[in-house]
């Protein structure tokens, strides 16, 4: 089955318009259009919006206030880590006010939101390329110049209908025109079940990633996690 086209931000704001029968200035329609899509994009860890920036390199010798860069479209750290050279042990992320407690620790992370950077802890770090797996933001959803249209957004264009949707949930609370001319309470029960829709489509998405997500690694090169098999009957593996 051919895939449904995306619908383009002017469609998106054309749809708004005829379910609540009004307009808002255009400006004003777009500020609400992305303010819905960010929304929906902070609702849950989408698959669709994971993210590798491979830009930065760590270098032998960095310390912990070495610093790298975050992506322009940087929205949130991924939950498995970030990876260093050819080093399969993930550094994890650590709070930014625990820094002095890690900061010679290996195979840690902290980000610095306030200025838009991060860094490695350890005195010694492996040198290679930063491996920073991140959840983005989509682009701005904006009109396109005349006469060609905006980019559609990113999710799959079944999904598309749920930003009018919610845009027209919002519209009363904007403009205060008389809600009964302007409002059906039936739209609140329909994006709930399309934005359901969607979480159990992102979750499949990421439960069929994980399923295969059993590798087998070597600790015990590594002086800050401690091998339970020590003993040399397992192998050095953390799945034993």
């Amino acid at each position: 089955m051919a895939q449904l086209p995306g619908l383009t931000p002017e469609q998106v704001i054309a749809d708004f318009e005829t379910k609540v029968g009004d307009t808002l200035d255009s400006t004003q329609e777009y500020i609400l259009l992305n303010d819905v899509k960010d929304m929906i994009e902070q609702d849950d860890t989408w698959a669709i919006l994971q993210a590798l920036d491979e830009s930065e390199t760590a270098n032998t010798g960095d310390t912990y206030q070495t610093y790298h860069t975050l992506p322009t479209d940087f929205s949130l750290p991924a939950p498995g880590g970030i990876f260093v050279g050819t080093d399969i042990i993930p550094y994890r992320q650590i709070p930014f006010e625990q820094v002095i407690r890690w900061k010679d620790t290996t195979h840690r992370y902290y980000i610095d939101m306030a200025n838009n950077r991060y860094a490695l802890c350890g005195v010694a770090n492996p040198g290679g390329t930063i491996h920073f797996y991140y959840q983005k933001s989509s682009p701005a959803l904006a009109a396109g110049t005349a006469p060609a249209q905006g980019t559609p957004w990113i999710f799959p264009a079944r999904f598309h209908p749920i930003l009018a949707q919610l845009m027209a949930e919002m519209f009363p609370a904007i403009d205060q025109p008389d809600k009964s001319r302007a409002w059906d309470d039936r739209w609140n029960v329909f994006s709930a079940k399309r934005l359901e829709t969607m979480r159990r489509w992102n979750a499949a998405l990421r439960l069929q990633a994980h399923q295969n997500d059993q590798m087998p690694i070597d600790i015990s090169a590594d002086p800050n996690i401690i091998d339970i098999d020590a003993d040399g009957m397992g192998g050095g593996s953390i799945y034993g």
